[in-house]
């Protein structure tokens, strides 16, 4: 349809950002503007999607309402602005080219977990891609995963290897079809394709065959190492306990719970309770691992999360994995392709030289993997999602920021860090990356900050960093040639919840953790901050003991009880000595190591002090993970319903702060496991103490 240029026609320049490249948003904008007979065009940029819009003013205004309120379901606006022009009068409508910006500011799209088309698509005999383990839409499939840089078109993603097809090729032109610049658009014809190959690297089937002999390998008790989106996966039957004691081993896991995936919905309420929001957790586009309450006399391997009342589970969120699950027909471990603490496999080559001696077989592909990513993993509290590991689904969608003068890089911590920049009105922060410990993950690590531009004279960032002088990332930080901003650990714990939930007000924020290095020198983690703007000062925490052995006392918690009771100069009674398996030769020699201050740091962490009573009512004598002994702490808690507490001491001042003083508490708890109290009851008066505590502040 044409029309007159006339008063009544109106020009406007839209710019749109957030996740709006590879979610359907410019064939949808096409669709629209055709409904709303609006001529011009809409194209990528390197900050979102441009449009230029132009028609009659009623219309134009209708287009604009409605190019928000109906955006395609992955689509996320961060921000919708428009400027008036002067009309061209042009008499068409159409997708442009995409063009290139100097401001690099466009949201990469988070990878999408398969939808409920895709799923007929692959599950229909009579469709193309029946069986097809790379079929996707622009509703779902891999994104950030296979980009190599933005604007997001398929010459800068790993698709590029892959020439479309002439059936392929009319879907990705077709504006009327879901596939309509699906930049990994892709059939049996002409897109990756499936291999299985043994420990040598040797191909033993292709195509679908490859991918129902890894099924068979699986349902004969094989682990098999499965190349998905971000990653390889390490895949067994989760209902037999020998072949999952035997991955633990291979693995080098003794005892952290693996999750487990599922093909539906319906399979996962098999094993689990599932309340209606982690329903929608798991079904959701960002398809994450939920912890779910386990249900009792499941057909399940006990080695799966043991002593555990919880499970990860996750649906088969590719295509790949679903006709996998759906060929086995029952839950099987889906655990990262990895082994003590090196990052997730990516690569076929990677695989086959790190897990040649864990898995059994490798199912494989060759389609390219941009950017490893683990799954992440979220747990419903209180009826809302609380994020324990960012990843695949959620990463890198940013937050929105105030505009700084200057790029701020955030280089994080030690452990279980990330890095972060923070520019343009947005903070990006990466995926989960590890710990700096491990030597391969430092190197992943420091490919990903590089990656920031951190010395980059143009964007000349301020690097931010943590205040511990031996941690990997704050050494890093001192060898590049920028201004550097050194911030105490836990100051920036509170400083994050601000800006995750946009808070500008003063706090006071409890950073109860497991160890940071305080401004004073020694260990802080039971702290209670008073945030105010960019000042903070320590308000209140908890009373300092020793660690004996100091980093030992992390891995070993009944140092921590040593440390406790030597502080508050208690014996350990026989009755406790029995339960926490302490003996009296040990608990003496690490009394001693305590007087010896130079090899017992003091701390005041609360995840130590979690680690002393789990040890003290024998509930846990090796951390072989991050927080097991805390975790065996409250999942005993969890089997009492008592609303007692312990006595809650007066607050104390010390060197110009509060203090909470945990020996009557301490007390308290050895009374109570000599008068043979169980131990479910003590776990949970000691987490109605914390609750009290918190009150007290």
């Amino acid at each position: 349809m044409a029309f007159e240029t006339t008063s009544a026609v109106q020009r406007w320049v839209i710019q749109l950002s957030g996740d709006v490249q590879g979610v359907g948003f410019r064939p949808y904008v096409y669709r629209l503007a055709l409904e709303e007979q609006i001529w011009g065009q809409v194209y990528n940029d390197e900050i979102g999607v441009c449009i230029d819009a132009e028609g009659l003013s009623d219309r134009v205004q209708t287009f604009k309402t409605r190019l928000v309120r109906e955006a395609p379901p992955l689509a996320r606006i961060r921000s919708c602005k428009s400027v008036p022009l002067q009309p061209k009068g042009v008499t068409d409508f159409a997708i442009g080219h995409s063009v290139g910006h100097d401001e690099k500011s466009a949201d990469v799209p988070p990878d999408a977990a398969l939808c409920e088309e895709c799923l007929d698509d692959i599950t229909d005999p009579n469709n193309r891609r029946y069986r097809y383990a790379f079929t996707n839409c622009t509703d779902c499939g891999p994104r950030f995963s296979i980009i190599r840089e933005m604007p997001y078109d398929r010459a800068n993603t790993a698709m590029s290897a892959f020439m479309m097809c002439e059936s392929c090729k009319r879907e990705f032109e077709n504006p009327l079809d879901r596939r309509f610049h699906a930049q990994p658009n892709a059939c049996p014809d002409c897109g990756p394709r499936l291999s299985l190959l043994d420990v040598e690297g040797q191909a033993l089937k292709n195509g679908d065959a490859a991918l129902i002999a890894a099924g068979e390998a699986i349902h004969a008790g094989k682990t098999v190492a499965v190349k998905g989106i971000g990653g390889f996966h390490l895949i067994c039957d989760a209902r037999n306990d020998t072949v999952v004691e035997k991955l633990r081993a291979r693995k080098q896991r003794p005892t952290k719970p693996f999750a487990v995936m599922v093909a539906s919905i319906g399979a996962a309420t098999k094993l689990c309770d599932v309340t209606e929001p982690e329903r929608h957790l798991l079904a959701s586009p960002q398809a994450p691992i939920v912890l779910l309450q386990k249900k009792r006399g499941i057909h399940l391997a006990s080695s799966v999360a043991p002593n555990n009342p919880y499970l990860g589970v996750l649906l088969a969120y590719t295509p790949l994995h679903r006709l996998l699950l759906d060929d086995l027909g029952f839950p099987v471990i889906a655990t990262s392709g990895n082994r003590g603490g090196d990052p997730i496999a990516a690569s076929t080559a990677e695989a086959l030289e790190n897990l040649n001696d864990v898995a059994d077989c490798f199912l494989t592909h060759d389609r390219a993997i941009e950017t490893a990513i683990e799954d992440s993993v979220v747990r419903v509290v209180l009826g809302e999602p609380v994020m324990l590991r960012r990843g695949r689904g959620y990463a890198p969608t940013p937050s929105a920021f105030p505009d700084l003068d200057r790029k701020i890089v955030a280089l994080g911590g030690q452990f279980k860090t990330t890095v972060a920049k923070a520019a343009n009105g947005k903070a990006e922060l990466s995926a989960h990356i590890g710990a700096l410990e491990n030597a391969k993950t430092r190197e992943h690590y420091l490919n990903k900050a590089r990656a920031l531009r951190l010395e980059d004279e143009a964007s000349s960032p301020v690097i931010a960093c943590d205040l511990h002088p031996d941690y990997a990332s704050t050494q890093f930080a001192n060898r590049l040639n920028t201004p550097t901003l050194k911030v105490q650990h836990h100051a920036a714990h509170v400083y994050a919840v601000l800006a995750e939930h946009s808070l500008e007000t003063s706090v006071t924020g409890l950073a109860w953790d497991g160890a940071g290095y305080g401004t004073d020198g020694s260990i802080w983690g039971g702290e209670g901050l008073l945030v105010d703007g960019a000042n903070w000062s320590r308000l209140v925490h908890l009373r300092p003991f020793r660690l004996p052995g100091g980093d030992a006392a992390a891995r070993e918690p009944s140092r921590c009880a040593i440390g406790l009771l030597h502080a508050a100069g208690l014996q350990l009674p026989d009755e406790v000595m029995d339960r926490s398996g302490i003996s009296i030769d040990r608990s003496k020699r690490l009394s001693e190591l305590c007087e010896r201050r130079s090899l017992a740091p003091s701390t005041t962490s609360m995840g130590r002090l979690f680690d002393g009573v789990s040890a003290l009512l024998g509930l846990c004598h090796l951390n072989t993970f991050e927080g097991e002994a805390a975790m065996a702490l409250e999942f005993s808690a969890q089997r009492s319903d008592t609303c007692a507490s312990y006595r809650l001491s007066d607050l104390y001042k010390f060197n110009g702060g509060w203090v909470i003083d945990w020996e009557p508490m301490l007390a308290g708890v050895l009374m109570d496991i000599a008068a043979s109290m169980p131990v479910a009851t003590v776990a949970r008066r000691f987490h109605n103490w914390l609750g009290d505590v918190a009150v007290a502040i």
